[in-house]
């Protein structure tokens, strides 16, 4: 109990208890992976914090991972002179900072980063596609199951198949397309509570509609109906493997002249010298022999349809009649569109009509791209995060435009939790702002705080010595 008389007549009192002891935690926590990062407001001082977190180390062998990452992420102020790195494995962390010294070091910006969302299209999926994060982050597995309540609502089927393991090939176009477009948005809604938000997005085919959802330009539920009933259109009135799709190393240009009158419908740019042909599975085969005969790289991709090209003609005018009950709006934030090549910012753009072109025109994603940059949507400082099963539209986007940093969020045959939290660290050396408290959340009874060491000031020495005679 103190008692505070000042000279002024105020009488104050303030009653004072132990700290609750600190409890051991309760679960272990489920991330293989996780990120460490260690700040300061100058080089000096980020040097001494890293030699401090070291010393601190060696001391306490009893830490763990996951109380480490929280204490130095969560409950720390993340100045500008910053390192980060993701490990999984507590006793590998000195070495680890070790590696990160250097003689100079870049501040961040002051201003937080902006960030650019782009959706992958299809062709990533795999067996227990987002699996890891269904069984470990409460909040994806809700919005994932609210997500299949709707499509369930809508008559579509369960898309769950998708993420429990069962072998993908032997799904149906429906579950998967389903299930690719539901995972990305609850992907987007979990990079969302952890604060990075997007100021730009755009869809690669199939991953258009989860970038509108996210834009606000279509409402979950109207997604879900739009996927699943185009889906079951190209189920029921195209034949699966009739066409094909053929993915080449080169340009429109160059493929246009290396097939001569052999050539057939491009039904994706990606980028400079990424181009995607398609048509019937004859011409396919025709082009990938003249083309591989020339020496250009030509891979047929494993797909039932071919999207973008003519075999989807017989369900355009059913899927606009589908359509035309769904309300759009104005986009929350600009759209790049691969279909037009603008940038969509006002309602009235996107509707019944534009999801009809969409499924047959060409997707030229490196002219969506040049748009944006032109219109400032982004800059070369914008960090890009790809919404999707694997890192597919991030190598579009730096083949086409310059970026300060790429962020995916899973990755084929890689832990979920390891792809994150590199993607975590990339992003926060970045600027971008990552809100720390909700990324730990749902894991905060595996962690308790440490008695880290205090932060490294950078003295200097400013009295003024006296020379003169004090007599």
């Amino acid at each position: 109990f103190l008692n505070n008389f000042s000279a002024a007549g105020g009488n104050t009192s303030l009653l004072i208890e132990d700290a609750p002891l600190k409890q051991a935690p309760r679960v272990q926590d489920a991330r293989s992976t996780l990120p460490v990062t260690v700040t300061a407001r100058s080089i000096a001082s980020l040097k001494r914090n890293i030699d401090s977190i070291k010393s601190f180390l060696k001391k306490t062998p009893d830490a763990t991972m996951t109380s480490l990452s929280y204490s130095l992420t969560a409950r720390r102020i993340q100045h500008n002179y910053r390192i980060a790195f993701a490990v999984g494995d507590i006793n590998k962390v000195s070495e680890a900072l070790d590696g990160q010294v250097k003689d100079t070091y870049s501040p961040v910006p002051i201003t937080a980063t902006k960030t650019a969302f782009c959706f992958t299209g299809q062709g990533s999926q795999y067996t227990g596609l987002g699996q890891k994060l269904y069984q470990d982050l409460p909040s994806f597995k809700t919005d994932i199951d609210q997500l299949d309540q709707l499509a369930q609502t809508h008559g579509l089927p369960s898309f769950l198949e998708l993420l429990d393991g069962t072998d993908v090939s032997t799904l149906s176009p429906v579950k998967v397309q389903l299930g690719m477009a539901c995972i990305q948005v609850a992907l987007a809604r979990m990079w969302e509570s952890w604060g990075v938000t997007p100021t730009t997005v755009i869809g690669h085919s199939l991953g258009e509609y989860a970038a509108l959802h996210v834009a606000g330009v279509i409402s979950a539920s109207d997604m879900v109906y739009l996927v699943g009933r185009r889906a079951e259109l190209l189920v029921k009135d195209c034949t699966p493997h009739t066409h094909g799709m053929l993915a080449v190393k080169g340009s429109v240009d160059a493929i246009e002249s290396a097939l001569g009158s052999k050539m057939t419908e491009v039904a994706c740019i990606n980028g400079p010298e990424e181009t995607v042909l398609c048509g019937s599975a004859e011409v396919v085969t025709a082009a990938n022999d003249v083309l591989t005969g020339k020496g250009m790289k030509a891979t047929k991709l494993n797909v039932p349809f071919a999207f973008h090209s003519a075999q989807v003609e017989p369900i355009l005018e059913s899927f606009k009649q589908a359509a035309k009950p769904v309300t759009f709006n104005k986009p929350s934030v600009p759209v790049l569109s691969p279909l037009t090549g603008d940038v969509i910012t006002e309602a009235g753009v996107i509707g019944p009509d534009y999801l009809a072109k969409h499924a047959r025109e060409t997707v030229n994603f490196t002219q969506a791209l040049e748009s944006g940059e032109k219109s400032k949507a982004f800059d070369q400082k914008t960090a890009w995060v790809e919404i999707g099963a694997h890192p597919v539209c991030l190598s579009m986007v730096k083949n086409s435009v310059e970026t300060n940093a790429t962020a995916p969020s899973l990755r084929r045959n890689e832990d979920a939790w390891k792809t994150i939290a590199s993607s975590v660290c990339a992003l926060f050396l970045a600027g971008v702002y990552v809100n720390f408290d909700e990324y730990h959340r749902a894991f905060n009874d595996a962690q308790v705080m440490l008695d880290l060491p205090t932060y490294s000031f950078d003295d200097k020495k400013y009295w003024l010595d006296y020379h003169n005679n004090w007599t």
